[in-house]
């Protein structure tokens, strides 16, 4: 089993440039779903108008060069491979409170099924800036964003789709709702 598995990854990676859009053609539109979910909120400071928080990310798109039959692999349906060798999207924090917010995957590991569909599943504790409003103190609610961007990839060759989950609570902080909507300037 491991010698097609092996096999399997050379024959992938070979000629492959995880550079190119992972069409077919090398061009088009991919559609990247993001399934995002705040683990916790670490930490909110109301002077430095910032939030910290513990988010991770299951990341799902369609490679057209990662596909392959199973039956020629002995039954291999997926494996394992560096994010650095294959086509990433490239995600930005917009409203980074510290220098160069990119989430960083080099060495983040992907699943890549038969099927060509990938899977990055990843966590990151995130500085986000947050406009702060203490007017209702001690009562205030605070409407923090985390505002993402592709940022190499043009917005007509990459679509992200997201979903929003919050589902662990903090002793100092309630969470009221959590939402996704496009980025605009």
């Amino acid at each position: 089993m491991y010698d097609n598995h092996v096999t399997l990854h050379q024959t992938l990676l070979k000629n492959y440039d995880p550079l190119v859009t992972p069409t077919k053609t090398g061009s088009g539109t991919v559609s990247v779903s993001m399934i995002m979910y705040l683990q916790n909120v670490e930490r909110f400071d109301e002077s430095a108008h910032t939030l910290c928080s513990l988010v991770s990310w299951d990341v799902y798109w369609k490679d057209a060069h990662m596909s392959w039959n199973e039956t020629e692999y002995n039954g291999v349906n997926s494996l394992y491979m560096k994010a650095s060798t294959v086509w990433m999207p490239d995600i930005f924090i917009i409203n980074h409170a510290v220098e160069d917010q990119r989430l960083e995957w080099e060495d983040d590991i992907l699943q890549v099924w038969s099927s060509g569909d990938v899977i990055w599943i990843t966590m990151r504790k995130l500085d986000t800036i947050c406009e702060v409003n203490v007017q209702a103190y001690p009562f205030d609610i605070q409407k923090c964003h985390i505002e993402l961007e592709g940022w190499i990839h043009d917005i007509e060759n990459v679509i992200l789709s997201y979903t929003y989950s919050y589902d662990t609570p903090n002793s100092a902080w309630e969470v009221k709702s959590v939402s996704t909507s496009p980025y605009t300037e």
